[in-house]
């Protein structure tokens, strides 16, 4: 299994607890905000090294909230019903330790972007 996959199956394992929030919903939202974190601190990073500016790219914010809706969509479709059960199974088939881990390794992922972006 990949990276995104286990941090897939670890917020649906966190998200399943609650009785009034879908599961598969909530991690392909989170997975997807991850992915889009990640994408802007590479790009913050080129654009610090280089002459090759990003995001002046596109004339306002409002011309990447397309891109934005498209990459969910695919993470959406890739995590579908079928997959996402394939990939719950063999993240219970690994020991608790393990899961722990992909539970910090997800917090991780989601927020480290996040900081080194608006603080650094």
């Amino acid at each position: 299994m990949g990276f995104y996959s286990f941090i897939f199956a670890s917020i649906y394992k966190y998200y399943s607890k609650f009785e009034n929030w879908d599961p598969r919903f909530s991690a392909n939202a989170i997975i997807t905000l991850s992915q889009l974190m990640a994408f802007t601190l590479l790009m913050s990073i080129i654009d610090r090294m280089s002459s090759f500016h990003f995001f002046k790219l596109f004339p306002n914010k409002y011309f990447v909230l397309p891109v934005i809706i498209i990459w969910a969509v695919i993470v959406f479709s890739y995590y579908n019903k079928n997959r996402a059960e394939q990939i719950i199974g063999k993240f219970e088939s690994i020991t608790n330790n393990e899961r722990k881990m992909w539970t910090v390794i997800t917090i991780l992922a989601l927020f480290l972007p996040f900081f080194i972006i608006f603080f650094v």
